[in-house]
């Protein structure tokens, strides 16, 4: 069932149109002080989002100017608007609070795959390098496929993208020469069949290589293999380069070897990566031998590798940042910035769509010289919570010069402490999806952005300077409809209310319930969720579910909830994962590649349900809860209802038929000031939100 869209006339569907137009123009909003973090004297962040009572929180810190000052604050609130109370915050006592040394510390993107130095590795004599690959910005900038090589000793090998987009061989020898064999034939780049950067995805035209080079010591014979899986009419992309160089050895390197990157400075510990791969690599491998053209063509063909150095395999363990080497050597490497993983091959049929059903159609990763899942930057000091600091949103505030930074953080209770008998539910994963958006930092991506070569950006992570999760910021549309607070800054409305009323209350965070499930939420009498609560795991969808049939209350006051598919990195929990597909995406999954890679994860939906005139309103729920709900005429909040559906659990995590039903509603009828009957009536009106098949828990009777 499609939403109907209705030609409004009359004061009050007037008073709608512009709710829906708000609504839209919030979608597409850009901050009103779009600075990046490059215009910043000062900037941070810390190592979590969410820190208990007794637990230790750090600090990473950048500054131009050599000191900065440093300061606890509690925030209450953070709408600078005239019309309202201004800002809010509480200086809290405490040890930190003083003055620091500053230093500049620098964004470093691009993701790459790690592999220790090994002997095995260290290769003297003939070789082969061979990989498929599908490159999505071939022609700018040197790009490392497969390297051993370190510019500053100027010895190693390694099989590149050369600056002109062709393949290329890169030998350095023990005297410090570089020997550099290049194709001469550019490939032709990976991309999106869109044109247009700010529309969806769509289907994607990906051109996969199978590219080889091999080096004969005794001779200094080269090779190298240029062959478009498809071929097209007048395509001129193959290449098959054979010539003679005067090395007759390779300059031994205890650089660690690297894929979709290469060594651009090194000195001890210090070292840099840069020629960052852009596209898809798919079944590296390494070759102490020279391999014959029959060989090449067996593993073009598919066979199993013979006798190699190492074979890595994309497909095995993608919910984890382990990169595995099936070769008897075990040189398992490391995915280092959060790569994309679970993504189509050469041989994807297009029969197939879940990487777990057929991982040898999906044993390709997908690189990015833009993916930074963690900053890296080194820790300026600690604070441990005190057991007495109550429970509630707090920043470390930065200022120096004329520059001012907020780092948030929320303080959940402790073990064994007592619980306040409201929680608010800090909607942080949605914090993270939007975090950035628009921010004027290249390096710095939100969940609605594009990476350079095109594709969605899949991953989000708090291991960064998130510069929209700060009190004060402004999200403003392109015209005059809409202007204001958004998210993080939106929802310490909230909790000036909460502290004007009085009301004793907890805080706890999406990243908390995802971890901790229902026994987080079981102490408390009613939950409240955020603004913007739209993004949801399958475990925190459980938690909620749980809580709610055990007889605990929500309280929804999202304009946009339960939505997004979202999982959390199983093993750092600092980053989570969304793949776009059917919904209302600032971009798509390429066609195979829509699955999420972590553990568990459904399908959610949001909405409202209207029934009779616009003027009327009222709340569906399934009948096990009827008995359970209460009236809604005396309340202006939202209740929740989960429902299952017959599934299975083994079946595409992107087509659950699971799904989670949220309803909003008020006294105040649509046109009213009610926000959130305003906003519950936009969302159906506008179909921003439209849950797909198989279930949809929103209707409109007209």
């Amino acid at each position: 069932m499609r939403p109907t869209f209705l030609s409004l006339t009359g004061p009050s569907q007037l008073q709608l149109r512009l709710a829906a137009v708000t609504f839209i123009s919030l979608c597409l909003a850009v901050p009103a002080d779009n600075q990046g973090i490059e215009r910043m004297p000062v900037v941070g962040y810390a190592d979590r989002l969410s820190v208990a009572q007794g637990e230790t929180i750090r600090f990473m810190v950048s500054s131009k100017l050599p000191r900065y000052r440093a300061d606890l604050v509690r925030l209450i609130h953070g709408d600078t608007n005239p019309e309202g109370p201004g800002l809010k915050e509480e200086v809290v006592e405490s040890d930190i609070n003083q003055t620091y040394p500053g230093r500049r510390q620098e964004l470093t993107a691009g993701s790459y795959v790690l592999v220790e130095d090994h002997p095995s590795l260290r290769l003297s004599g003939s070789f082969t390098l061979q990989a498929w690959i599908a490159p999505s910005t071939p022609g700018e900038g040197t790009q490392g496929i497969i390297t051993k090589y370190s510019a500053e000793d100027r010895r190693g090998y390694g099989l590149f993208i050369a600056e002109d987009g062709d393949l290329a061989l890169w030998i350095g020898d023990p005297n410090g020469n570089v020997e550099q064999v290049r194709s001469g034939v550019p490939l032709r780049a990976w991309a999106p069949a869109s044109a247009f950067r700010g529309l969806n995805q769509g289907v994607n035209s990906t051109t996969w290589y199978f590219v080889a080079a091999t080096f004969e010591a005794s001779s200094g014979r080269v090779t190298l293999h240029q062959e478009p899986a498809v071929e097209w009419p007048l395509d001129g992309s193959r290449a098959l380069t054979e010539t003679t160089v005067a090395a007759r050895s390779v300059g031994q390197s205890d650089a660690p070897l690297l894929m979709a990157g290469y060594w651009t400075w090194r000195e001890g510990k210090m070292a840099r990566v840069g020629g960052h791969f852009n596209g898809r690599i798919e079944d590296p491998r390494v070759f102490d031998r020279a391999l014959s053209q029959d060989e090449l063509e067996a593993l073009k063909g598919g066979a199993a590798p013979r006798q190699p150095v190492a074979a890595w395999d994309f497909s095995a363990d993608v919910s984890s940042r382990k990169v595995s080497d099936t070769a008897p050597n075990q040189l398992h490497g490391l995915a280092v910035q959060m790569p994309t993983r679970g993504v189509t091959g050469h041989s994807w049929t297009g029969r197939e769509s879940h990487f777990n059903r057929s991982p040898e159609q999906y044993s390709a990763i997908h690189f990015h010289d833009d993916d930074l899942d963690d900053a890296g930057w080194e820790v300026d000091f600690e604070y441990q919570v005190p057991a007495s600091l109550r429970s509630g949103v707090y920043a470390l505030r930065l200022r120096s010069g004329n520059g001012e930074d907020h780092i948030p953080f929320y303080v959940r209770p402790g073990e064994g402490a007592v619980r306040a008998p409201v929680a608010f539910l800090a909607p942080t994963f949605t914090y993270l999806a939007y975090g950035n958006w628009n921010r004027g930092t290249s390096q710095l991506l939100s969940l609605y952005s594009h990476h350079s070569d095109g594709s969605g950006v899949s991953y989000a992570s708090s291991l960064r300077p998130i510069l929209d999760m700060r009190p004060k910021v402004v999200h403003q549309d392109f015209g005059p409809v809409a202007t204001g607070p958004h998210g993080f800054n939106a929802d310490l409305h909230l909790v000036d209310w909460l502290e004007t009323k009085g009301y004793s209350w907890d805080v706890v965070t999406d990243g908390d319930l995802h971890s901790e499930g229902a026994l987080l939420l079981r102490p408390y009498r009613v939950v409240i969720t955020g603004s913007h609560p739209e993004y949801w795991s399958e475990q925190m969808l459980d938690a909620l579910e749980t809580y709610l049939r055990q007889g605990g209350r929500l309280m929804y006051l999202g304009g946009n909830g339960f939505y997004w598919v979202t999982s959390m990195d199983p093993e750092e929990q600092h980053t989570i994962e969304v793949r776009r597909r059917a919904g209302t995406e600032a971009w798509q999954a390429a066609p195979g590649a829509s699955t999420i890679t972590a553990p568990r994860a459904s399908w959610a939906a949001c909405g409202a349900s209207a029934d009779g005139p616009l003027k009327s309103w009222s709340v569906r729920v399934s009948p096990r809860r009827a008995a359970a709900q209460a009236d809604p005429s005396s309340v202006s909040r939202a209740a929740s209802t989960p429902e299952r559906h017959s599934s299975s659990r083994e079946s595409d995590r992107t087509n659950r038929s699971e799904t989670f039903r949220v309803w909003s509603w008020s006294t105040a009828p649509p046109g009213s000031s009610s926000i959130a009957s305003i906003m519950s009536w936009v969302r159906p009106l506008t179909g921003c939100c439209w849950p797909r098949p198989p279930a949809s828990p929103i209707s409109m009777t007209m």
